[in-house]
């Protein structure tokens, strides 16, 4: 499971301001964590959503086909029997089925929307902004020896 995030020492006046920055990093990056792991839980809910959906859409759609073929094939070949060419009739109508199928299958494919989650994808983008924004004001109003003397180096 998870582990709880731990709070911040409650002297900070004591702390200096390196000591801070660290606290203050590691409190985020906690909480970094904790977002990532919603967002994972999230598109793991999404997903299997999703999988449900489809699959039942397409049960749904190959019964619906079936019928569909069995109605048209029992109409071409009345159609064919009563003027005397059943077998035109069935592969005309075979054609329209596959025409209208492969004008199905486009649109379906075509409608299909990748689902995001954009609630926890925004905070965390949003958090990991803040974050950078806050370090790149800290490392302009602090000077090397009010921090005494380490240098905090941040690379992407």
């Amino acid at each position: 499971m998870s582990t709880p995030i731990e709070t911040a020492d409650p002297r900070p006046a004591e702390l200096t301001a390196f000591e801070l920055l660290k606290e203050t990093l590691a409190t985020t990056a906690q909480l970094a964590e904790k977002q990532v792991e919603l967002l994972r839980a999230e598109v793991r809910a999404t997903i299997a959503e999703e999988r449900r959906r489809v699959i039942t859409l397409s049960v749904g759609a190959a019964t619906a086909l079936c019928g569909l073929s069995v109605m048209l094939t029992a109409g071409a070949l009345a159609a064919g029997f009563a003027t005397g060419h059943p077998a035109l009739f069935v592969l005309g109508m075979g054609v329209v089925l596959a025409a209208a199928a492969a004008a199905l299958l486009i649109a379906g494919i075509r409608g299909l929307a990748a689902t995001r989650v954009p609630s926890s994808r925004s905070i965390v983008e949003e958090e990991i902004e803040w974050a950078r924004e806050k370090l790149q004001e800290t490392r302009s109003s602090t000077s090397p020896e009010r921090s005494n003397g380490y240098a905090v180096v941040v690379s992407r």
